[in-house]
C-alpha cells in the first residue's frame, strides 16, 4: 500500500491537484492510504483509508512511527520530505517555486516564512529518494536552491481540465484566472487596461478575484471610469469553462508560477497566451506574445501587437503525466 502524505495541502491549486491524484488512484484501483490536512476534513470521506491530522511535524512524525512497516512507498505531496529516513522508497512532489526563489516575495513576513521553510526542507532533503516537479523551470530552481542532484529530479506535470462547452460566434474577450496576490500581477494588469482605455481602446477583460480589498477598490474605481474589466469573483469549474469559451486569449502577468494551470486551461480551451516573459511560461508553451510583468506599458504593447498583427498561435508543450507518475510510485 502507498502512503500519500498530503498533510500540508489544504487550498488552491495544490488541493485541486490532490483531488485529481486521489481520483486517479481510485480509478486505477491502486491501494493507497491518504494522510490529509485536518482543514480538509470531509473532502475525502469516500475513501476507506484516510486520516485527517493537524499540519504539524510532531503529529506527522508520530503517524510515521505508528504505521512503520505498513506501506511499500511514501509519496509526500506537499514539498516537505520526512524528518527521518524511512525504510521504504520516498518520493516528494515540490510545487511551490516561490519558496525556492524568494525573488517575488513582496511581504517581509512571507519572505521570512518562506526562507525558514526552505531551510527546513533543505536540511531534510536527503530523506527522499526522488523529487517530482511540474516543469523544467521548477527543476532548475530546486537543484539551485536546495542542492538536489539533477538525477534525483523527475518531470511529472499533471492536471485535470474542465469540460469545455461548444461555442458559437466570435470569441472577443480576454481573461486572467487567479486569486489576487502581490506576485500575480493583477495591479500591473489593471494599470495596463486603464492605459488602453485612455487611448480609446476598450477590450473586455475577465477576472476571478475574491480576495484583496485594496485591489478590488481600485478595480471598482476603474470600472466607474469606463474601463472594461468584469470581475466574477470565485467561479465554479463549469462556470469557468464557459467563461474561457468567450475569450480569445489569456493575459497572464504573474511574476512566477510552479506550473501555471491557468495557462494550460486557457490553451486547452482554445485561447492564445499573452504572458510574462518568464521561464515558467516558456517551460510549458510557446506564447503568442510576451511582456515584462513589472511594466504595464509592455502589457499594453503586447496586447496591441496581438490585436493588430498577424497572430502567432500559442503552442502547448506539456501534457498530463499523472499515470506515469503513479506507475513510478507503485513500481516497487
Amino acid at each position: 500500500m502507498i502512503l500519500v502524505d498530503a498533510i500540508y495541502v489544504n487550498y488552491g491549486g495544490a488541493l485541486e491537484l490532490l483531488k485529481y491524484l486521489v481520483e486517479t488512484f481510485e480509478v486505477r484501483n491502486n491501494q493507497f492510504y491518504l494522510l490529509a490536512d485536518a482543514r480538509c476534513k470531509g473532502m475525502f470521506d469516500q475513501l476507506s483509508n484516510v486520516e485527517y491530522q493537524d499540519a504539524s511535524e510532531k503529529g506527522r512524525k508520530l503517524f510515521y512511527k505508528c504505521h512503520e512497516g505498513e506501506f511499500s512507498a511514501v509519496f509526500c505531496f506537499g514539498n516537505v520530505p520526512p524528518t527521518y529516513r524511512l525504510k521504504v522508497p520516498v518520493y516528494t512532489y515540490f510545487h511551490n517555486i516561490n519558496m525556492l526563489t524568494l525573488a517575488d516575495c513582496r511581504d517581509k513576513k512571507q519572505l521570512v516564512k518562506f526562507w525558514l521553510k526552505r531551510a527546513f526542507i533543505k536540511h531534510y532533503r536527503k530523506n527522499t529518494d526522488e523529487w517530482f516537479v511540474q516543469t523544467s523551470n521548477t527543476a532548475t530552481e530546486l537543484i539551485c536552491h536546495l542542492g538536489v542532484p539533477s538525477d534525483k529530479v523527475r518531470l511529472y506535470p499533471f492536471y485535470k481540465l474542465p469540460k469545455f462547452p461548444e461555442v458559437e460566434g466570435q470569441r472577443t474577450d480576454y481573461i486572467f484566472v487567479g486569486e489576487y496576490s502581490g506576485s500575480k500581477g493583477h495591479d500591473e494588469l489593471l494599470e495596463a487596461w486603464k492605459i488602453l482605455h485612455e487611448h480609446g481602446i476598450d477590450l473586455t477583460l475577465h477576472l476571478t478575484v475574491s480576495l484583496g480589498d485594496a485591489f478590488l477598490r481600485k478595480w471598482q474605481e476603474s470600472v466607474a471610469q469606463g474601463v472594461h474589466i468584469i470581475n466574477h469573483g470565485f467561479v465554479s469549474t463549469d462556470e469557468l469553462a464557459k467563461l474561457y469559451m468567450q475569450c480569445k486569449a489569456t493575459i497572464y502577468p504573474s511574476y512566477n508560477e510552479s506550473f501555471g494551470l491557468g495557462l494550460i486551461e486557457a490553451m486547452e480551451s482554445g485561447c492564445d497566451v499573452i504572458a510574462s516573459d518568464r521561464p515558467y511560461v516558456h517551460a510549458i508553451c510557446q506564447p503568442s506574445e510576451v511582456f515584462d510583468p513589472a511594466l504595464p506599458n509592455t502589457i499594453v504593447d503586447a496586447v496591441m501587437r496581438y490585436e493588430k498583427e498577424i497572430r502567432r498561435q500559442t503552442v502547448l508543450t506539456v501534457c498530463d503525466k499523472v499515470d506515469d507518475m503513479i506507475d513510478e510510485i507503485c513500481k516497487e
